[in-house]
């Protein structure tokens, strides 16, 4: 297994990269208009303008000789150009003031309905938000290779592993050549193993952020929690297990709760079954996943189906996420870069805001529409309110 770890390698520092530290001698405190947009996007577009990396390439204009390979894509729709925009207005040289999204958000609605779409929950709408700027930005500025032969199915299933990661990095090469997928995209391994025959297959794909629904780890937690109660002997451990039930009791989560919750094995059966290629036929099956590695930038997305549950997330400043990944070689080590949160106000109205940590000064700077304002307390203003919507993690190299 050892070759597969060397394949896909975590994206270095581009020497392109200017640093922005060199430029800016204090951090701009650049507020976004709110345009009748859903409440959620202004949040969202700042933390996506605090990423150094992401500042830079599009600051220093590294993203033209992309799109103008792609010049099909350079038309009157093309993202890439308003996001250029908008950081030019949010990294400017005035240390204060506020810009209007406009041309941005304008772009967006005539790509697509994703705004305008009432029909969703604000928790869909805020995933596809995410993953329509994600997925945009690299498809525009992606160098594909034409010569190459494309596969055009990522899941097909094998019961080899090295074989079914070969047949996926093929695929993965030629796709995912863009600085964002760079940034933003890494893989993850799905296991099936039929209850039959007991054969396993795999299939790897790609992610770019992580959903994790709170209410249903924390059920899933206090489970496993309750099951472990009666096996152990150990009085340490009954006294840790016990309380970390109370505080699920109390609706408050672990962040590495998250990540158990989602690589766990799952047993499917009935409707649920799979088609066994070595036994011929429909069975039950086990079926995990597992992050095989980890982005640059770690996005992770908290869903919430009752914002009135208060599902309080116990999440740190700098997060080890080691023993979470398939491969070892790499560093998982992350540091706390940006924050969503939501508010719900005496009337019951709903709002987010964001919280990013300066590149400039290292402080934390609060981001609600045109209010900008220093955090002067993490830990007691945010930390232990625990209501994050989003986080935005930076590896630690």
């Amino acid at each position: 297994m050892n070759n597969l770890n060397n394949i896909i390698t975590q994206p270095q520092n581009n020497n392109i990269i200017q640093s922005i530290k060199n430029i800016f001698p204090f951090q701009p405190k650049i507020g976004l208009v709110n345009i009748g947009a859903p409440i959620y996007i202004n949040p969202i577009l700042q933390c996506f303008c605090n990423i150094e990396e992401l500042i830079s390439y599009f600051k220093y204009n590294n993203y033209i000789y992309s799109v103008i390979n792609n010049y099909a894509k350079a038309g009157k729709n093309c993202l890439s150009t308003s996001f250029k925009l908008l950081i030019d207005n949010i990294w400017s040289n005035n240390k204060q003031g506020n810009f209007k999204p406009f041309e941005f958000i304008e772009k967006i609605n005539n790509m697509s309905n994703l705004l305008k779409n009432n029909s969703n929950s604000v928790e869909d709408n805020i995933k596809n938000c995410i993953h329509f700027i994600i997925s945009i930005l690299h498809e525009e500025l992606n160098q594909i290779n034409n010569n190459n032969n494309f596969i055009q199915n990522n899941n097909i299933k094998n019961n080899n592993l090295i074989q079914a990661f070969n047949n996926f990095y093929s695929n993965y090469q030629i796709n995912f050549n863009s600085f964002i997928s760079k940034l933003f995209y890494a893989v993850q391994m799905n296991k099936t193993t039929c209850l039959r025959c007991n054969n396993t297959q795999y299939n790897f794909e790609t992610y770019f952020f992580l959903n994790f629904p709170l209410n249903n780890v924390r059920q899933y937690t206090l489970n496993k929690m309750q099951f472990q109660q009666q096996f152990s002997s150990n009085n340490n451990n009954m006294i840790n297990s016990n309380c970390k039930m109370l505080n699920l009791a109390n609706n408050f989560i672990d962040i590495f709760d998250c990540f158990d919750y989602y690589q766990k094995i799952e047993t499917l059966l009935g409707e649920d079954n799979i088609y066994c290629s070595n036994c011929k036929q429909f069975s039950g099956a086990n079926y995990s996943m597992k992050l095989y590695n980890s982005p640059k930038i770690l996005i992770l997305i908290f869903d919430r189906e009752n914002f009135t549950q208060n599902i309080k997330l116990d999440f740190p400043l700098e997060l080890d996420l080691t023993s979470s990944f398939y491969e070892q070689n790499t560093s998982h080590k992350y540091k706390l870069i940006g924050v969503v949160s939501y508010i719900i106000n005496s009337m019951q109205n709903l709002f987010f805001i964001s919280h990013c940590l300066s590149l400039i000064d290292n402080k934390w700077y609060t981001y609600n529409d045109l209010i900008v304002n220093e955090v002067y307390d993490f830990k007691s203003q945010i930390l232990n309110q625990g209501l994050p919507y989003l986080l935005f993690y930076q590896k630690i190299d």
